[in-house]
């Protein structure tokens, strides 16, 4: 194995890394960072000029693929392995950015005749244009009752997937029924680079709503939005492959691009913190991990694959300390919140998933929903009603 190696590449907010890897023993042989040449468009359109709401964050996603050969070229030239001896391709992106395509997988923006559209553009992580769809998905699938909501604590952030396709099929109508395939970032380009589109399990679960073998039902999709009932049978419906699965053979033309061997395993894409914990060995129950780029990102795991602890477990709740007493619990619960919001508005946290912990994630029960005699912690039951401190998430 000594002679073996394998390219990761980490797709961020304004650039992307690539890295050649030793599989004898994972040392980093060479790398390179290319910046997108198109800056965020939180400001305005590149294409028209057109002024942009305070809450779009859009790119370019030809961008993607044009500093990713740049990228790997030179992590190739940098490490000076022989690029006959790579034999797989994985990479990580910030969760939740989505791109539109056509059947073909081109990206809807370069069309010539929605270039000047800002929904045709890949919206980012941190694209909050969604915010009205996410509370509306909300207060449906409470109002009905929706199971899957808990596994997201209760509440949704603007950042997931399908409050972004709600905001296309609103506010673009002709855009959405043109549109082919809403994507995560990363199961676009592992579909560039093998020609093969499937999903993710880590986004589709994470993001895209995928839970226990479904997607919320059509029944429910149209009750949010007369004629969005088919959203996902119409526009995301492909296989989900397990996180290191391969997608496919890289093709011939990206074969050539790169330098590499034509048909080497590209793995199915993962999220970009994830990654990050797992390769700092932060996967253990009440280990801190902080991931620092563009944004700050801490997480804090609370459960292993045996068991859920204390009150987050289904059904559990959590007493008030005896020798505290309601008044004592919600005063400290108080001040910890304060210190939440501090922290949170000073380095920009984000929220987690549902078997992580971000301090932004933390939410208060506010004084008027105070239980008599016993205060309950919001737990993924949905017990008490959560209310983020900010809409936006991770």
């Amino acid at each position: 194995m000594s002679d073996r190696y394998v390219l990761g590449l980490d797709f961020g907010t304004l650039s992307v890394r690539a890295a050649v890897i030793n599989t004898a023993d994972g040392s980093t042989l060479g790398e390179k960072v290319s910046e997108y040449a198109t800056p965020v468009m939180d400001r305005t359109l590149v294409t028209t000029g057109e002024p942009l709401p305070a809450d779009f964050a859009l790119q370019v996603p030809g961008d993607y693929l044009v500093s990713m050969t740049e990228a790997v070229r030179g992590a190739l030239a940098d490490s000076g392995v022989d690029p006959s001896a790579v034999v797989g391709i994985g990479l990580d992106c910030t969760s939740a950015t989505v791109v539109l395509t056509d059947e073909a997988g081109v990206p809807m923006c370069e069309r010539e005749e929605f270039a000047g559209e800002p929904q045709a553009y890949l919206k980012l992580w941190k694209h909050h244009g969604a915010t009205a769809q996410a509370r509306r998905i909300v207060d449906v699938a409470r109002e009905r009752g929706e199971t899957w909501l808990s596994r997201y604590g209760g509440v949704l952030s603007p950042e997931m997937l399908l409050p972004k396709a709600l905001e296309l099929f609103e506010r673009a109508p002709r855009l959405y029924e043109e549109t082919a395939e809403i994507l995560d970032i990363v199961d676009w380009l592992t579909w560039k680079l093998t020609g093969n589109l499937a999903y993710a399990a880590g986004d589709s679960g994470y993001k895209r709503m995928y839970q226990d073998g479904a997607y919320p039902s059509r029944e429910y999709l149209e009750a949010v939005a007369p004629g969005f009932g088919n959203v996902f049978d119409e526009k995301m419906n492909h296989p989900i492959v397990p996180l290191g699965a391969s997608v496919g053979g890289l093709t011939e033309f990206y074969a050539k691009e790169f330098g590499l061997p034509e048909g080497i395993a590209v793995a199915s894409g993962n999220i970009d913190a994830h990654v990050q914990c797992v390769s700092v060995g932060a996967t253990q129950p009440g280990q801190l991990t902080g991931i620092l780029g563009t944004s700050s990102c801490w997480i804090l795991p609370l459960c292993d694959a045996r068991r859920r602890p204390g009150c987050l477990r289904r059904g559990r709740r959590r007493r008030v300390p005896r020798r505290m007493g309601i008044r004592g619990w919600t005063k400290r619960r108080r001040r910890h919140l304060r210190m939440v919001r501090r922290h949170s508005s000073a380095s920009g946290m984000r929220r987690g998933s549902p078997c992580c912990w971000r301090l932004r994630a933390r939410t208060p029960v506010d004084q008027g929903e105070l239980p008599q005699g016993r205060a309950k912690r919001p737990d993924r039951a949905g017990l008490v009603e959560r209310k983020p401190i900010h809409p936006g998430g991770c």
